[in-house]
């Protein structure tokens, strides 16, 4: 492990040094979420609540869900896309390291930096304006919450890595991307409550992994579901990182085979 740190440690120091690249992907992965709180405010009008959200919940929400999104999401795909394409996965076949795990250590060292940013830009506002939140009751919840979001962070990391891969036969992955990011943008939950949508659209989003990568870990942080019920989640959770870890081994494996090692 060892050889790990130190790339962990390499590719920190070179993320410290391109600080302009660190805040512009942070600004790109909370915009969304700093936004949607005023639209959702604005349809709120004189209403309490909608869908089992007050104001002060639907604020906390997105707000958690820009949390989320900094530390879970993840575009490595288009990394490994590149690296396929351009012939610079041949260097990393002959080196002791595991390609796969050494591209997730280089983004860990950029999540780092973003975590750190938006937890004080989220102190900061939670002490400037503290009626706009709601917090946990419980500590077990923080704790049940943290746990979540490593199940998020996952499940993303796993379901861009097979987009990544994939570059192996299909060349060029874009469309592909795409079509991921608007069924986790839709059945995540991170433009809306998933209890704003119609019952059949909630049943559909609760059978997909999408609904562990934001939506789960914020209902844990709101306490909307009962601590009889977190287990049985978390086992979904579990079952979707194994299910996809294992397609990623099997695709990975078969990838290596189909690999030239000439660039597109």
């Amino acid at each position: 492990m060892k050889k790990y740190w130190q790339l962990f440690k390499t590719w920190l120091g070179r993320t410290l040094i391109y600080r302009a690249r660190v805040v512009i992907w942070f600004c790109t992965d909370i915009i969304q979420f700093a936004v949607m709180p005023f639209i959702w405010l604005s349809v709120y009008g004189s209403r309490v609540s909608i869908g089992g959200y007050s104001k002060t919940g639907i604020i906390t929400y997105y707000a958690v869900g820009a949390f989320i999104s900094t530390v879970a999401s993840s575009h490595i795909a288009s990394i490994i896309r590149k690296e396929i394409n351009q012939g610079s996965l041949n260097k990393y076949l002959v080196k002791p390291v595991s390609f796969l795990f050494s591209e997730c250590i280089h983004k860990f060292s950029f999540k780092v930096v973003s975590t750190l940013l938006i937890l004080i830009l989220g102190a900061g506002v939670a002490v400037c304006f503290p009626s706009l939140w709601a917090f946990p009751q419980s500590p077990i919840t923080i704790l049940l919450f943290c746990l979540s979001v490593l199940f998020s962070l996952a499940i993303a990391q796993i379901l861009q890595l097979i987009i990544g891969v994939s570059a192996i036969w299909l060349g060029e992955v874009t469309a592909l991307s795409q079509v991921h990011r608007i069924l986790s943008s839709v059945f995540s939950g991170e433009l809306a409550p998933l209890t704003f949508f119609p019952l059949f659209f909630q049943t559909l989003a609760g059978a997909l992994p999408f609904f562990y990568m934001t939506y789960f870990p914020i209902q844990i942080f709101l306490e909307k579901i009962p601590f009889n019920q977190i287990g049985w989640y978390f086992l979904g959770a579990l079952a979707w990182v194994a299910g996809l870890g294992g397609l990623l081994f099997l695709m990975w494996k078969r990838a290596l085979k189909h690999y030239d090692g000439s660039s597109m």
